[in-house]
């Protein structure tokens, strides 16, 4: 049986299953969890008639979730009613999608209508069509998540990334990293000193960055490459590292299906370490 929840960022309310069939139930009709919008951007020809296209955007996503909210008594369904008005005002929410085949997929979005009130309600029960919007369109298989690890003078274990034992002093391999999402995703690197220079690359992509300072052992820098993020700082002390960045380097994401990547440290030890975790993502729900 397919689950739904709600699940707030600040906790309020926990997680809300809304298809549990004792106080909420999901209706048919539910539209926009699927494919989501594109924008074709096109300009006006000056003499041919029609237009050229330029573009391709990939809109935000709303869903529409027909929803029945009751209770036994009318006290019990102001509570139900309430946990799912407290669980989205105003922030942001997880809107689970927790099917039978799949592993379940999340979508993080906003409450926009719904838990007004209406026309069709009564005083233990109300049937409404609950909406959110998505930012972000795309789904998040978290129980997919990736976190992978690569040290100095040891075996990796962990597949598919084949075994790999360097020089004591630098950490320099290829790497092979399958992707089983539909859609890009934008990783997260850890580079663990101490090490003076950095270089992450995406060969297949031609892109890379490198980062050349002195970093001591126990000094992390996070590499956060998200949509809306990109941040290079010191773990310790918050400071930014964006000015330990080559000129013209390029951050990349890991892309559907096969990524060949390397990861290089000089003057690297045992202790130091280069880890990469990204969620992969997915078209619908």
């Amino acid at each position: 049986m397919d689950k739904f929840y709600i699940i707030p960022d600040s906790g309020a309310g926990g997680l809300i299953d809304i298809s549990d069939n004792e106080f909420y139930a999901v209706g048919p009709g539910m539209r926009g969890h699927d494919m989501p919008p594109h924008v074709q951007l096109d300009i006006k020809l000056p003499v041919d008639p029609g237009s050229a296209h330029v573009t391709t955007q990939i809109g935000t996503r709303r869903v529409f979730t027909p929803l029945l909210i009751g209770g036994s008594t009318p006290v019990e369904f102001r509570e139900k009613k309430n946990d799912l008005i407290v669980g989205t005002y105003n922030q942001q929410v997880v809107f689970r999608f927790d099917r039978d085949d799949t592993p379940a997929r999340d979508l993080y979005c906003r409450y926009v209508s719904g838990l007004e009130g209406g026309l069709q309600k009564g005083k233990t029960w109300l049937n409404t069509v609950l909406v959110v919007t998505a930012s972000d369109p795309f789904y998040y298989a978290n129980s997919l998540a990736v976190s992978k690890d690569f040290t100095v003078g040891e075996a990796q274990l962990t597949l598919p990334w084949p075994p790999v034992r360097v020089a004591a002093g630098q950490l320099a391999e290829d790497m092979v990293e399958t992707n089983v999402g539909e859609v890009l995703s934008w990783p997260v690197w850890e580079l663990h000193g101490p090490f003076t220079y950095a270089k992450l690359e995406h060969v297949d992509l031609g892109k890379s960055f490198e980062i050349t300072a002195t970093i001591a052992e126990g000094e992390i820098i996070d590499i956060d490459t998200r949509t809306l993020i990109k941040t290079v700082e010191d773990r310790t002390t918050g400071d930014n590292f964006w000015d330990l960045v080559s000129p013209g380097g390029e951050m990349f994401p890991i892309v559907p299906g096969v990524n060949n990547m390397s990861v290089t440290l000089n003057d690297a030890t045992l202790v130091s370490k280069v880890s990469l975790a990204y969620t992969p993502r997915f078209l619908r729900a």
